[in-house]
């Protein structure tokens, strides 16, 4: 597998509305399964834990690549989003 630079920098494009619709689909959804999972049904409970549990993994992959800067291409918008998402799972333990 040759593949030229430019093709590779072709497949690697970085936005920030992509990035910012990403990091608030994560955290509303980890927000409304957190709020669910205080059902008194016990099977409706479990099932939003898990979706819960789900969306903070979800959460530490985008805070992940916000600190690498890999999310945006703006500096200060993926730390912004890096130390939101990263206070928000640390918030769960």
């Amino acid at each position: 597998m040759d593949f030229t630079r430019a093709e590779l920098r072709s497949l690697h494009h970085r936005s920030s509305f992509a990035g910012i619709c990403l990091f608030v689909f994560d955290l509303v959804a980890f927000l409304l399964f957190s709020i669910f999972s205080l059902v008194d049904v016990m099977a409706f409970r479990v099932a939003s834990s898990l979706a819960a549990g789900l969306f903070t993994a979800l959460l530490f992959v985008v805070g992940h690549d916000a600190c690498h800067q890999a999310l945006t291409p703006k500096r200060w918008l993926n730390r912004f989003i890096g130390t939101l998402a990263f206070l928000t799972v640390i918030a769960c333990l």
